[in-house]
């Protein structure tokens, strides 16, 4: 039973250097949309997969950082669109969502929803979204399988503190 013990602490050790030594090491890239809409930091050893949405993805992992924007007809403040996509996530894709939390997103006020979901075998997934002055929704998720979900938790929060839009939709402190 010691042996038992000492092995798991052991192990979760190591996945914690393993993890901390994979953040701390990665050399990042920076990526601006073609059209300008947003710029962001990815790491150099991951690929640029998809356009619309953006998505970012590690070689042979099941992990994945996608960014999506859009005018939003469905919904145009936070309380809104948080409601929309709680529902949609818990009909639609039958997935159990935590409480939103208040963040921001490129300096404007922001919601992040965390929730796990079955799609192509089971996931876990951070979701954060905002909207500009424009009511245009900037939303980025974070999802990946639930044993390499932590690992790659720091890189995907780096690359959405590194996200940028363009400075001519400067945030109205306190708008939603």
């Amino acid at each position: 039973m010691l042996k038992l013990v000492i092995l798991s602490l052991a192990s979760i050790l190591l996945l914690a250097f393993i993890s901390q030594h994979t953040f701390a090491q990665a050399d990042y890239t920076s990526y601006q949309s073609p059209d300008g809409t947003f710029a962001i930091k990815y790491p150099s050893d991951w690929t640029k997969v998809n356009d619309n949405p953006t998505t970012f993805e590690p070689t042979l992992r099941d992990v994945q950082v996608t960014v999506t924007i859009e005018d939003s007809p469905i919904a145009t403040t936070l309380d809104g669109y948080t409601n929309y996509e709680t529902k949609f996530l818990t009909g639609e894709l039958g997935a159990s969502v935590s409480a939103p939390r208040p963040s921001t997103l490129a300096g404007f006020p922001a919601v992040v929803l965390y929730y796990r979901y079955n799609f192509d075998g089971q996931k876990d997934a951070a979701e954060i979204f905002a909207f500009d002055n424009s009511g245009t929704n900037y939303k980025i998720v974070y999802s990946a399988s639930p044993e390499l979900y932590d690992s790659y938790f720091q890189i995907a929060n780096y690359m959405i503190e590194s996200f940028r839009i363009p400075v001519n939709t400067p945030p109205t402190p306190g708008s939603q």
